[in-house]
């Protein structure tokens, strides 16, 4: 299948990347280390969660969008908790505390549990590349220990089999009480715990992205409906843009939580507009 063959040269292209990051001189290799551990980044997991929601299925997307904000809200408790160092002299500027590596446990989070939805090989081989490659760029980058990346794999990985399987079983109204407890946890972990605004934006995607489940429930989304190829590309790239966008509205301290809860709510919405254009057309 050419979906099988596309997933295959993507796994090729990060690992030769990881390779000849690995075998050039600096600034070349950190060059292409940055490249790499940025596959990890907010952005591109934004990136990648509007791309599964529109062109996958939107329930997968959701989901693996939940799995990533949970991942993301408890690194950041458990690094305050932990107060474990970064190395010294680092190659690029971090801040915060190291243990765990959030780079590996969100890209353990994502990659792992969007392979247990979708349960293709060629998947679960671009998984592990992007997992090992992001993984290990934090240390050729000298921002994290070994054992920072280790745990941050492993409670990735937790993390992706316990959103599996809370979700496994068919509970619909789980669809509505996660993201609300993600707000919650995020928000309680904001002020009781670090003030860190990733916690406010975390929260601002998990309570728009509740409008999903409602939009289901009200019959204005059906997952199971074909689409023409073409409106999901248009509204996909509509989607895309809005996000980037909202995300570079220069808002300070808790006002950053509006554009975030925006991008969560455009997710159903762009994905009711694919629904009701194709249904439009179609009479």
């Amino acid at each position: 299948m050419k979906i099988d063959i596309i997933l295959y040269v993507l796994s090729a292209i990060v690992l030769l990347l990881s390779f000849f990051a690995y075998l050039s001189p600096d600034p070349i290799s950190t060059n292409l280390w940055v490249i790499i551990t940025d596959l990890g980044s907010e952005t591109y997991y934004m990136i990648f969660a509007i791309i599964i929601f529109h062109l996958i299925k939107g329930r997968i997307g959701f989901i693996t969008i939940l799995a990533l904000l949970l991942s993301g809200s408890l690194n950041i408790l458990i690094k305050e908790i932990a107060k474990m160092p970064r190395p010294p002299n680092p190659k690029i500027e971090e801040t915060g505390y190291g243990f765990p590596s959030g780079h590996a446990q969100t890209s353990s989070s994502f990659w792992f549990i969007l392979y247990l939805m979708i349960k293709k090989f060629p998947l679960l081989i671009l998984s592990l590349v992007i997992i090992a490659s992001v993984s290990a760029s934090r240390l050729a980058l000298n921002v994290h220990y070994l054992q920072d990346v280790i745990g941050g794999i492993l409670i990735g990985l937790a993390i992706a089999f316990l959103i599996f399987f809370i979700f496994n079983t068919k509970i619909s109204t789980l669809d509505f009480i996660l993201p609300i407890i993600i707000f919650i946890f995020s928000m309680l972990n904001f002020l009781i715990f670090v003030q860190n605004y990733t916690l406010i934006r975390i929260s601002g995607i998990a309570i728009g992205i509740t409008l999903y489940p409602a939009f289901l429930r009200l019959k204005l989304i059906k997952e199971d409906e074909k689409i023409n190829i073409k409106y999901k590309l248009i509204f996909l790239i509509i989607n895309l843009l809005v996000a980037l966008v909202l995300t570079r509205i220069p808002l300070k301290e808790f006002l950053q939580i509006i554009p975030y809860i925006l991008i969560g709510l455009s997710l159903p919405i762009f994905k009711f507009l694919t629904f009701y254009t194709e249904n439009k057309f179609k009479k």
